[in-house]
């Protein structure tokens, strides 16, 4: 059986449940039977036309949909909270990772205070600086000095450079020191 038959055979059937629900309440009153029939007469005689008209074809075969205002204003409303919620959710994420990071800092701080001593090399860490800042500040800071290899090359080059008569404490034996 096609929907639109079934859709108009519905609609009978609710006119139907609907006349009896009425004539159970005014069953007291004088004249609504008379009512009841003319009102069944007219709106099967609705439902003829609108059989006619292909009403029920349409409403069951539909394929465009009006869009409903206060719809697309939910719409709206959902995609701004959306974008709301991702927002608070990578702040919380970031927020995370800061407390993270100074509840290491502090298990560290509290170790160096129990044992009494610190790290034999210390590290030297970036500062905390937003990305902003460290990309303004790139023409104007140079990068610090690696005092560890410096000292290092010092070193090294002080063991090849040879030691010449100025020398206050010579170690080798020179036969043009007298």
């Amino acid at each position: 059986m096609p929907t639109e038959k079934k859709l108009k055979i519905l609609a009978e059937k609710c006119l139907q449940f609907s006349s009896a629900k009425l004539q159970d309440e005014f069953k007291d009153f004088d004249g609504f039977e008379e009512f009841n029939g003319k009102v069944k007469a007219a709106l099967m005689k609705k439902f003829e036309v609108m059989e006619g008209n292909k009403d029920f074809y349409h409403a069951c075969h539909q394929t465009s949909v009006v869009p409903n205002p206060v719809n697309e204003e939910m719409d709206k409303i959902i995609i701004e909270l959306e974008a709301y919620i991702s927002k608070l959710r990578k702040e919380s994420d970031q927020w995370d990772k800061l407390v993270s990071r100074y509840e290491n800092l502090q298990s560290e701080d509290l170790q160096i205070h129990e044992t009494g001593r610190t790290n034999e090399k210390e590290e030297v860490r970036d500062c905390d600086l937003p990305d902003e800042v460290k990309l303004s500040a790139s023409n104007y800071l140079v990068e610090p000095l690696d005092l560890h290899e410096i000292r290092k090359e010092i070193t090294l080059n002080a063991k090849l450079i040879p030691l010449y008569k100025w020398d206050l404490n010579p170690r080798r034996e020179d036969p043009t020191v007298t």
